[in-house]
């Protein structure tokens, strides 16, 4: 069950998420632009630094609590602080994440701040969403596992302002290594594809950095 205090956190990302999209789509005269600086760098002093063990207890959901179908969509996302849907995470785009019948499903609508070439989602934004829904997938399977491998193939500029969808499916498995393909679409246009590779870990590896080849 979400907090009371995690809803408020979402809220403030939600607001420092418009605020981005606000700022890379307009402007002010150069003493409101100083005056919102000092504002924002205050703001940021309130602040207090959460240990590692904090950080992680706040996360919330388990990597192996996957969202489904008919969840709410404030809770479709795989952390809660993921860099590409987590909600109380100002950096991540709205998208949603969900697992049914063996399929992972994707739904996003992308803001102007994740622009790249002239109106068009800049690669690495597609790329690390291809990595979080092919990662929903593999949540499914109840294993801690790594991507160790994300090929991506952009098949035409990925658009803004409009609803794009993935899907992700497992296509095959060897030991340790799960292979997997997906896709992005805007209306019957495939924008990308995508293969991936992970590496199941034991879960005392899957708490930190190290190498699990």
């Amino acid at each position: 069950m979400t907090t009371d205090h995690t809803k408020r956190r979402r809220a403030l990302a939600a607001a420092i998420r418009q605020l981005s999209n606000v700022f890379v789509t307009s402007d002010m005269a150069d003493a409101d632009l100083d005056a919102a600086t000092k504002s924002l760098g205050d703001l940021a002093r309130q602040f207090v630094a959460d240990d590692v063990v904090d950080r992680r207890k706040r996360r919330g959901r388990s990597f192996f609590n996957v969202p489904r179908v008919d969840d709410d969509p404030q809770e479709q996302s795989l952390f809660e602080d993921s860099g590409f849907s987590g909600r109380s995470n100002p950096m991540a785009t709205n998208a949603r994440f969900w697992v049914d019948n063996d399929v992972a499903h994707m739904v996003v609508i992308f803001d102007a701040v994740t622009e790249g070439a002239h109106d068009r989602v800049h690669g690495g934004v597609v790329a690390g969403l291809f990595d979080e829904l092919v990662g929903a997938m593999i949540s499914s399977l109840r294993e801690p596992a790594f991507t160790v491998q994300l090929n991506v193939r952009f098949r035409e500029g990925t658009p803004l302002g409009v609803p794009v969808e993935g899907t992700a499916r497992i296509t095959g498995r060897d030991g340790r290594r799960i292979s997997l393909t997906a896709e992005m679409h805007s209306g019957e246009h495939v924008v990308a594809e995508a293969e991936a590779l992970f590496l199941t870990v034991n879960p005392e590896q899957f708490g930190g950095p190290g190498r699990h080849l």
